[in-house]
């Protein structure tokens, strides 16, 4: 896949893909890309010069992470998965596991593993 150069449009653009599409908060997606509650609302508002690559990056991998969730479960399903703690993760809601690159790559592996039914 093609990375795209990261500006603050695309940056922008991605972070509310990610918001909208997770059904996530500010403070969630501030909480699990390590940055501040104000941070993500001045990108929100395009109050930046200049996007961090590596931020980027996250975003990047928690888009594809989404849309592989969607593959597997039903349309309207991601808010029930992210929230729900998950027999295949420990008994850990997915949420919980964005924060660190470990959980993110456990929770890829259980959602690449998934069929429909097997994630709540």
């Amino acid at each position: 896949m093609k990375s795209e150069r990261p500006t603050v449009a695309r940056m922008v653009r991605l972070l509310r893909q990610v918001r909208e599409k997770g059904s996530f908060s500010q403070e969630q997606i501030a909480r699990f890309l390590g940055v501040s509650c104000g941070t993500i609302s001045r990108w929100e508002r395009r109050r930046i010069k200049k996007v961090d690559p590596e931020m980027f990056k996250k975003l990047q991998r928690h888009s594809r992470l989404l849309d592989k969730v969607s593959s597997v479960l039903p349309a309207g399903g991601f808010e029930k998965f992210f929230f729900t703690r998950q027999a295949g993760l420990k008994g850990y809601a997915p949420i919980d596991l964005l924060g660190s690159d470990y959980g993110f790559d456990e929770l890829l592996k259980f959602v690449e593993g998934s069929k429909a039914g097997e994630m709540s």
